[in-house]
C-alpha cells in the first residue's frame, strides 16, 4: 500500500493504469533509483507518457507555449515548438535549467524567474497556444489560463489526482481541477485525462488536457 493510494498502479483517485503502462513499470523503477541514488532526471517532461504523447501529437512550430514549472521537459517543448516562456521559482533549479538551454544553445526558450504570483503582459497578450501548469501556486495559474485562453489555447494540468485523500474540494489540486471543468463546461471543451507512469516516478498519476473550444 502507497500512502493515498491502493497501489503504485493506481492514481489517488484510484484509476489503475492501462496494461500498456504496467510494461513499462520494470524501467520507471529503474529510473527512479537513479534518481533518487544520481540526481537523475530524463529528458522529457515528468508526466504520463500519454499525455506526453498527446502533446507531441499536438505541439507544431508555429506554436507559442506557456509552462509553469521549468525542468528538461522546457527543452523538451522548444524543440517542438515556435516559442516557450517558462516559469521557475526555485533558484537552483532557475539556474540548471538556464545551463540546460545554453548549453543546447536553445533559442526560443524564454526562462522567467518567476515570484509564484504575478504575470508579465507577454504571456496575456496573445493568447499562447498551449497553457502547461505544473509548478507551484497552482490555483493562479489554472486561473491565468481561465482568463488568457483563446478559443484556440490547450490546456495541460499535471497531477490532477492530488490531494484526493482526505476529501476536501478546497485543496489545491482540487480546486484547480473544478476550476478547469467548470471552465471547460462553460466553454463546451472536451476534457481529456491520462493516467499512467512518469518517467523516473515508480507510481502512477493523472494528467488533465483541455481542448480548444467546439465551435
Amino acid at each position: 500500500m502507497v500512502a493515498f493510494r491502493k497501489s503504485r498502479l493506481h492514481d489517488e483517485k484510484g484509476n489503475l493504469v492501462p496494461f500498456g503502462e504496467i510494461i513499462r513499470f520494470p524501467l520507471i523503477g529503474i529510473q527512479a533509483v537513479f534518481k533518487k541514488l544520481f540526481n537523475y532526471y530524463p529528458s522529457a517532461p515528468i508526466i504520463p507518457f500519454s499525455a506526453r504523447y498527446a502533446l507531441d501529437g499536438i505541439l507544431t512550430p508555429q506554436m507559442n507555449v506557456v509552462e509553469f514549472g521549468s525542468g528538461q521537459s522546457t527543452l523538451w517543448y522548444a524543440k517542438r515548438c515556435g516559442k516557450i516562456i517558462s516559469h521557475e521559482t526555485t533558484d537552483k533549479w532557475f539556474q540548471k535549467v538556464m545551463k540546460s538551454i545554453k548549453a543546447a544553445d536553445c533559442q526560443n526558450v524564454q526562462l522567467i524567474r518567476w515570484d509564484g504570483k504575478s504575470f508579465c503582459d507577454e504571456i496575456k497578450m496573445p493568447s499562447p497556444d498551449l497553457i502547461i501548469i505544473d509548478g507551484i501556486n497552482r490555483v493562479i495559474c489554472v486561473e491565468y489560463a481561465i482568463e488568457n485562453a483563446s478559443d484556440n489555447t490547450w490546456i495541460y494540468l499535471d497531477n490532477s489526482d492530488k490531494d484526493s485523500d482526505p476529501p476536501d474540494p478546497d485543496r489545491e489540486m482540487r480546486s484547480c481541477e473544478r476550476l478547469m471543468t467548470e471552465f471547460s463546461k462553460s466553454q463546451k471543451r472536451k476534457i481529456e485525462y491520462f493516467t499512467g507512469f512518469s518517467p523516473a516516478q515508480a507510481f502512477a498519476e493523472q494528467g488533465m488536457l483541455i481542448h480548444p473550444k467546439t465551435i
